[in-house]
């Protein structure tokens, strides 16, 4: 080692989404049929422009947090003046940046500036078709142009950092085969086929589970990459695999809407990763949220972009999206997820921030509240994954790792909801100033959020201090919200049942609605109750308290109702700082025979 190591906390999301999507510019100079700016749905294609000045730099504060950002919208970059300017920009921040442009304007100048830009790793051109014809009736556009500026484009850039890609609709779909003779003699190594997103009525008349036998084009385009060294990449392979082969399956999984059958939602984690922000600088969950105009969460000209992403619309979004009977109407119409139980149901988890600590010999040892409804078992494969960016080669890997890009699993043999996972691992050697954030993965389900931390240090002894005051800071936070239980009782009436809960503010800060100070279900923490009314602010949080502000010192009084299956079940509650902590002391549980204290704390 050449010097400390640090490990510290500091929530991904919703506290750092893992990139940034922004639309630079709503002009475009092709017309799609696919596209919303085409059939005029797009949030920002009613008033076509670039974005402002003032919009780019509200953005800026988040990006340089996530170190992620995707320039993607309905626009082409390359119509905006200021598109390259926005790019130096990212790249001088060292901000991992992915672009996508249809190529059209991708003129020899232009390519060799992407080429002397570090940070831009990825550069994706789309062109449907290489049929001429085809193209030009998807796009209404030449095709001849859009292969030169891909030309032009892998004449300096190394092809390892750019992908083409072409959507897959019943239109193109035969002539696709072709295109990986062409590709490759460009030097081109992957070919994206996308999945194909309901935005009008053209894109729904296009989809690939319509009349005719597609499969065997999809493998005549399969064979062709085979024999020309172009690896094929599917956007939605499932989604494409049931609309070739079992259209019913697709029907049922993705074409239908939810809650109309059963209680099964959107399998998305998109709102918990990524926002989409259009160049009006309006927030959406996701771009195809931006293509309909629908469920804006925020606009970075009046609310900072960070505020917006842990604001109560976008918390109030998520929770929504975790149930068939409250998903969110744009969620019901897109057909790019999969329905069923939402990962976040089975797969949840509370970092243990006291459990953190590195040793001498640079082991870590970190622990998780399993806050699921899952058991983990070894056949789960909860990892311990690297972060921002996910899965890169770590510079502290061990040889005892999994993976240069996962360190370790759990120790024990299953940890059942509520009980608490112990994950340990070592540090290689490391030379100079590191820092790796990490995060908790279930393998081939999903990144589970508010579980990262960092381990940093090294020569650079910045690097550490600055850590360590985050941790600080979150630490001190913490310490200003107590409180103690005074009095809890349950008054029944006809099935139903009014729960009144008086808490004393035993800490240092005022309680406010801004505090989002609530009643939360407890073991395991966040879990649906039995006893959910429909008064209840969701499955899991009951309520706020009932006075305008609760002062160091004063009384909260919380009053909530169950419902009928009080006669049946019993629930655990507990205060809950919302994003910060759960408050030691202040634990309940309630049944049919009355509210009883709980003694231990958490």
């Amino acid at each position: 080692m050449s010097g400390p190591l640090v490990v510290t906390s500091e929530p991904l999301s919703p506290g750092i989404p893992v990139a940034l999507q922004i639309e630079v510019t709503s002009n475009c100079n092709l017309r799609c049929r696919m596209c919303p700016l085409t059939s005029g749905t797009s949030s920002s294609g009613i008033s076509p422009g670039d974005i402002s000045d003032a919009t780019w730099s509200q953005l800026l504060p988040l990006a340089r947090r996530a170190r992620q950002v995707f320039v993607s919208g309905f626009g082409e970059p390359f119509t905006s003046l200021r598109c390259l300017d926005l790019l130096h920009q990212l790249d001088n921040e060292a901000i991992r940046t992915t672009l996508v442009t249809n190529g059209v304007a991708l003129s020899a100048k232009i390519a060799s500036v992407l080429a002397s830009m570090d940070h831009l790793v990825h550069i994706n051109v789309s062109i449907d078709s290489p049929d001429p014809g085809i193209y030009r009736a998807i796009r209404g556009g030449s095709f001849q142009r859009a292969w030169r500026g891909l030309a032009n484009l892998l004449e300096v850039v190394d092809a390892s950092r750019v992908t083409v890609s072409s959507v897959a609709m019943q239109a193109n779909l035969e002539s696709l085969a072709d295109f990986p003779a062409l590709l490759a003699t460009l030097g081109v190594r992957t070919y994206i086929l996308q999945g194909l997103v309901d935005y009008n009525a053209y894109s729904g008349e296009q989809r690939l589970d319509g009349p005719g036998d597609l499969s065997a084009q999809v493998a005549r385009l399969r064979s062709a990459c085979d024999s020309h060294g172009v690896e094929l990449v599917l956007t939605t392979p499932q989604r494409t695999g049931a609309e070739l082969a079992e259209p019913d399956l697709a029907a049922q999984r993705y074409f239908r809407r939810p809650g109309e059958q059963d209680a099964d939602t959107r399998q998305c984690m998109i709102p918990w990763e990524i926002p989409y922000i259009d160049k009006d600088g309006k927030v959406f969950p996701c771009c195809y949220a931006g293509a309909e105009s629908q469920s804006q969460l925020g606009d970075v000209g009046t609310t900072p972009l960070a505020d917006i992403w842990v604001g109560a619309a976008f918390q109030e979004f998520r929770h929504a999206l975790l149930s068939g009977d409250t998903t969110p109407p744009i969620c019901r119409s897109c057909t790019l997820v999969p329905i069923g139980q939402h990962p976040l149901r089975a797969f949840r988890a509370s970092l243990v921030e006291s459990s953190l600590n590195i040793s001498s010999t640079g082991r870590v040892t970190v622990q998780y509240q399993n806050a699921g409804t899952r058991t983990w078992t070894a056949g789960d494969a909860i990892y311990i994954g690297t972060a921002t960016p996910r899965d890169a080669p770590s510079p502290l890997a061990h040889p005892s790792w999994l993976s240069p890009a996962r360190a370790c699993s759990f120790s024990q043999d299953q940890v059942a909801p509520g009980q608490v996972a112990t994950f340990t691992f070592l540090t290689g050697a490391q030379e100079g100033a590191v820092s790796q954030q990490f995060q908790l993965v279930a393998e081939g389900v999903c990144w589970i959020p508010d579980t990262q931390f960092t381990v940093s240090g090294g020569r650079d002894a910045l690097v550490a201090a600055r850590a360590l005051l985050r941790w600080y800071r979150r630490y001190r936070q913490k310490r200003s919200y107590r409180a103690a239980l005074e009095s809890a009782d349950l008054t029944l009436r006809e099935g139903d049942g009014i729960v009144t809960v008086k808490v004393r503010n035993s800490g240092t800060a005022t309680w406010t609605a801004a505090d989002r100070v609530h009643i939360g279900t407890s073991r395991p923490l966040d879990g649906a109750s039995p006893l959910v009314h429909p008064s209840w602010l969701g499955d899991n949080r009951t309520c706020s308290f009932l006075e305008e502000a609760v002062r160091p010192g004063e009384t909260a009084t919380f009053r909530f109702a169950v419902g009928r299956a009080v006669e049946h079940h019993s629930q655990s509650f507990q205060l809950v700082v919302e994003k910060l902590h759960w408050l030691p002391g202040t634990e309940l549980t309630i049944s049919a025979s009355g509210v009883e204290a709980l003694a231990a704390e958490r």
